[in-house]
């Protein structure tokens, strides 16, 4: 069984927070470029998406059965969501449904998300049997870069290999590691974080476009991308750590933050319009707001319900072949 506590009100909480901030970067205030800090665009792009993964370890402590479920939990709705997407935009944008045009193995939308914590959830009961199973898999993400070019974005297996070591990480922090040191340890370490990515931007190491999934050309890149594993871990700590242990607006929201990762993109891409006003610090306030209020709506109980009408009739139908 896992462990009661590892669904506490802390990581929810954090995952309510991080998500909240996913949408943001979504917005064109934050992926464009305008008169906002650079470095506060990056600080948010640096932190999230290795956060989530880190998250997603920390919540993998019982890893067989989460491999167990990776079919049902993961792949099943990057198919079936990826679909959708495909048959989305051809409706938005007035096209004419192409097959050839589809390709399965290549994530469509944001669903590289599901598709690297798939074969994350997969690998990591094999790994773990090996000694030093975080430095192995630095040196396969360092890899993976210069050999996996040409198929870096094939069933986001480079996404996978190269944000392992998050993942790994976060598994092997206890749940609970909030509790063993002080909170001031974790408040400087966080602040380390902040100024680390804010200087590697004001340094020129981390430009716009830098992302640390992406795939890096360069291997001066590779080694920018362990610092902001490393500084996102340190943000990420901090931020478990003075967030409080009760029910608060964040918690449903980072329970059910896949709902909202997966269902955002079909709301976002109508609201490009809201950040017409030319000023991009009200912009700006627009973004937050929407990003917040989105996360909230799409945390409720009616999405749940829609989420799992969408996937539950592909898993029974797995579940009789497997009879």
């Amino acid at each position: 069984m896992e462990p009661s506590n590892i669904r506490n009100h802390k990581i929810d909480n954090a995952k309510g927070l991080f998500i909240i901030l996913v949408l943001l970067a979504h917005t064109p205030p934050i992926l464009t470029i305008n008169n906002i800090s650079i470095e506060f665009k990056m600080l948010i792009h640096c932190t999230i998406m290795p956060a989530f993964f880190f998250f997603s370890g920390m919540l993998s402590k019982n890893p067989i059965k989460r491999a167990d479920k990776a079919i049902k939990n993961l792949l099943i709705p990057y198919v079936l969501f990826s679909i959708l997407s495909v048959f989305f935009n051809q409706i938005r944008h007035g096209l004419d449904w192409n097959i050839q045009t589809f390709n399965l193995f290549l994530p469509k939308g944001f669903m590289w998300y599901l598709g690297a914590l798939f074969w994350m959830v997969l690998l990591l009961p094999h790994i773990i049997k090996f000694r030093y199973p975080i430095l192995i898999a630095s040196v396969v993400s360092f890899v993976a870069s210069l050999f996996l070019q040409d198929a870096y974005e094939y069933c986001a297996l480079g996404i996978a290999f190269s944000m392992f070591p998050m993942f790994l990480l976060g598994y092997y922090v206890p749940v609970d590691f909030y509790q063993k040191y002080s909170k001031v340890l974790f408040f400087a370490g966080g602040v380390i974080g902040i100024i680390g990515i804010i200087a590697l931007t004001m340094n020129g190491n981390i430009y716009f476009r830098f992302r640390p999934h992406f795939y890096h050309q360069y291997i001066n890149e590779e080694f920018i991308k362990f610092l902001c594993f490393g500084f996102a871990t340190l943000i990420v700590l901090m931020v478990v750590c003075v967030l409080p242990n009760k029910v608060t607006f964040l918690t449903t929201i980072g329970k059910n933050s896949i709902l909202v990762y997966v269902f955002h993109e079909y709301i976002y891409s109508f609201i490009g319009h809201l950040f017409d006003i030319d000023n991009d610090y009200l912009d700006l306030l627009i973004a937050t707001t929407v990003s917040i209020l989105v996360s909230y709506f799409l945390s409720r109980h009616f999405f749940v319900t829609l989420y799992t009408s969408i996937t539950t009739p592909i898993n029974k139908l797995l579940l009789k072949w497997e009879q």
